[in-house]
């Protein structure tokens, strides 16, 4: 478990994350940037790929330190086909807006990046998410590229570890 903050921690996802991974795939707000809804025969193959990802990949829950409430979903996983690494985020819109997604990235950064011997990571964002656009400058990333992919302009961000 990683502490991100007084209020919230980050866990390994686990089988028991199976309605969280539902509740953020099945959500319109959540995927409006991501591609749209997951239809439910990818849900528990994505899942389960992501349960099974090797010691190079990293998947995370977000969760409320007092209740365990599941929040989201940070990982750190193969970035499309270029060799490197991408991180990634989800959280549920009631979680929106609270600096959740800012300290529980900074905090799975700075767990992450060592563990996985990286030096650096990309994070893509479609170009009109300008709240994760926001957040991704925020943590120190800067803008690579933009390009299009899935039918629309992407963002691409890079970060890199502080020397």
């Amino acid at each position: 478990m990683i502490t991100a903050s007084d209020r919230y921690v980050l866990s390994p996802l686990t089988a028991g994350d199976d309605s969280l991974m539902l509740d953020l795939w099945q959500n319109t707000l959540v995927r409006q940037h991501l591609g749209g809804i997951v239809p439910l025969s990818q849900i528990k193959v994505r899942f389960e790929a992501m349960l099974s990802a090797d010691e190079h990949s990293l998947f995370y829950t977000i969760k409320a330190r007092d209740t365990e409430t599941a929040m989201g979903l940070i990982s750190i996983s193969d970035y499309h086909d270029t060799g490197q690494k991408e991180l990634s985020y989800q959280l549920l819109p009631a979680y929106w807006g609270q600096n959740i997604a800012f300290a529980c990235l900074q905090s799975f950064l700075a767990f992450a990046l060592p563990r996985l011997k990286l030096e650096g990571v990309y994070a893509e964002t479609q170009s009109a998410n300008t709240r994760s656009v926001a957040l991704l400058r925020r943590l120190g990333m800067q803008e690579q590229q933009r390009l299009m992919r899935f039918g629309a302009e992407q963002s691409v961000y890079y970060y890199r570890v502080p020397p």
